[in-house]
């Protein structure tokens, strides 16, 4: 394809593109809150918010009689604090879930993904796609790998909504809305990542850790090179603005290295 050619969305085609495609809604896999562990999704929503569950002193009783063994009123107050704390965190948690509950069942997530051709230039440039990219973080995440995929992900339109209704009207919710899209996005991209992980091992490849625009010192600015390229907008639904945000707001773009992978030894023998 020429590097000129208009695309329908006004962006000109990438060059080099190995295949990019979006999973087709009948064969994308059904994300659920339980897949990941609910719990482990509640507790990273806790640490988004500043929290740490349980949300209580942690502080363990000493027994009345034990030298250092707080009087009768102490212990009195002692144990009506723990029950505030313990009845503090029951409601938190209860909110936590709700937020997770909203976000799961209003969430469209879709993802697309790329395989396109990596070269190392002079000067410390990287050529992705053929286009050349100055940064030494990439450069670093990118040492070794023979080609690049790029990788955009969203939890749709509606996950963004409920978030808006939810700032107008009961900031705490929204605070907990924010952490539960944050952490839901997140999972279900490692989910999809370990399909795509599965995929490239079968040809003896792996997949380094995700790099998004915007880290180190790829700058956010190459958004627009990432979606001429792999043009989500047209595949999921997302686009970018004037000053290179994502809508919706919860969807995520990232560059994965793509290297030979050592063989393991539950690695079938060919």
């Amino acid at each position: 394809m020429s590097g000129q050619s208009p695309s329908p969305e006004g962006f000109p085609e990438a060059e080099g593109g190995v295949s990019a495609a979006a999973t087709a809604p009948e064969d994308r896999p059904v994300f659920d809150a339980h897949k990941s562990g609910r719990a482990a999704l509640i507790r990273e929503m806790a640490r988004y918010l500043g929290m740490r569950l349980p949300l209580t002193s942690g502080e363990e009783e000493t027994p009345a009689g034990v030298p250092g063994a707080p009087g009768p009123e102490a212990a009195e107050e002692a144990a009506s604090a723990q029950t505030q704390a313990s009845s503090q965190a029951a409601a938190m948690t209860a909110l936590l879930e709700d937020a997770l509950d909203r976000v799961t069942a209003a969430s469209d997530f879709r993802s697309v993904s790329g395989r396109f051709e990596l070269a190392f230039l002079e000067d410390g440039i990287l050529s992705l796609a053929g286009t050349p990219v100055r940064s030494a973080s990439l450069k670093r995440n990118l040492s070794g790998c023979t080609e690049v995929l790029f990788y955009a992900a969203t939890l749709g339109a509606e996950a963004d909504r409920i978030l808006r209704r939810a700032e107008l009207s009961d900031m705490a919710l929204a605070s907990c809305l924010q952490a539960a899209a944050a952490a839901w996005i997140e999972a279900c991209i490692e989910d999809d990542m370990d399909g795509l992980r599965a995929g490239f091992r079968k040809e003896g490849l792996a997949l380094r850790p995700r790099f998004s625009p915007g880290y180190g010192d790829l700058p956010l600015e190459f958004q627009r090179d990432f979606f001429r390229i792999l043009r989500p907008q047209r595949r999921i639904g997302v686009t970018l603005t004037d000053a290179c945000l994502m809508v919706p707001s919860k969807s995520v773009t990232a560059l994965v290295g793509i290297y030979p992978a050592e063989p393991r030894a539950e690695d079938p023998q060919l």
